[in-house]
């Protein structure tokens, strides 16, 4: 048995997600589907479906992987929202709350600009708390000492 590759792991997990999406969508929409003649079948049929294919899928996997598999899928979450134009005045919070992936050349570009801007960075003490790059660059992860910072100096003037 061959060993599941990242870009199949992905698309069985897109699947699991498919899944969760239907049974909220069943238990939510359980009265209205009543109403609708083979609703409720078909969005069971659906699901079951997606099960069928999901556990013939791990089958496939050497026994170490598919326990892993499975696990891995029990935890898949998702989260939907539409925007309400009663609440789209807010956009910092959405912002704030929602985000997007960047890979990382685009973040390492960013690193770049960053660096020069840091490197010829005329910011007084003060300036340099309230710099929004640096709170920017405080969000991502990073693994380098911040000398200075505890005196309200920026730890990004000495290491970009």
């Amino acid at each position: 048995m061959d060993r599941l590759r990242a870009s199949e792991r992905v698309a069985a997990m897109r699947l699991a997600i498919c899944r969760a999406i239907l049974k909220r969508g069943i238990g939510d929409l359980d009265k209205r589907a009543a109403t609708i003649p083979g609703c409720k079948r078909d969005l069971a049929l659906c699901t079951k479906l997606i099960d069928k294919n999901l556990d013939a899928i791990k089958d496939t996997l050497p026994a170490e992987q598919g326990d892993l598999f499975e696990q891995s899928l029990a935890g898949v979450t998702y989260e939907l929202m539409t925007r309400c134009p009663a609440t789209s005045h807010n956009d910092k919070k959405w912002a704030e709350e929602n985000g997007m992936w960047l890979p990382f050349n685009v973040i390492n570009a960013l690193f770049d600009g960053a660096r020069e801007k840091c490197m010829m960075c005329s910011y007084d003490t003060e300036g340099q708390r309230r710099c929004a790059l640096r709170k920017a660059l405080n969000v991502i992860p990073h693994d380098t000492e911040h000398s200075g910072e505890d005196e309200g100096k920026c730890p990004y003037y000495t290491i970009m």
